[in-house]
């Protein structure tokens, strides 16, 4: 029953934020937040994002970006808090959950990011890594 609940919750708050970022009140959602959003799309699996749910666990894409936990096929790390997500983006280490998590960047703007306990990495190629 929690876990219902917090499915919910985390679908609540991720079309919420969804709604209001492609909305004139797009300003109610903080900036870190945004960054999040955006810096996910990137790293997530391309194919789930045009396919509209992820092919690994079968939530729903994009809303779901902006939700604070993560997709069960662990596409992109959750959401932290805004002092950790700046850790993260500068490709410090960041611990979420028990499992640590690190972004790195390689050439032809490439970026991946992986949990150092699961040795987890996910390949993806970004457009431009002007913000991160």
């Amino acid at each position: 029953m929690i876990h219902l609940l917090n499915d919910i919750y985390s679908w609540s708050i991720g079309n919420l934020r969804y709604k209001l970022y492609n909305s004139r009140f797009r300003f109610l959602v903080p900036k870190w937040v945004r960054d999040y959003y955006i810096l996910r799309l990137r790293i997530m699996n391309p194919i789930c994002l045009s396919e509209g749910a992820c092919i690994e666990c079968g939530c729903i894409t994009p809303a779901l970006q902006f939700a604070n936990k993560t997709c069960d096929g662990e596409c992109y790390p959750p959401m932290t808090n805004k002092k950790d997500f700046n850790m993260f983006i500068n490709g410090e280490q960041i611990i979420i959950k028990d499992d640590t998590w690190q972004l790195s960047t390689k050439k032809q703007g490439k970026i991946y990011y992986h949990t150092v306990y699961r040795n987890y990495t996910s390949i993806h190629e970004s457009k431009t890594l002007d913000k991160f």
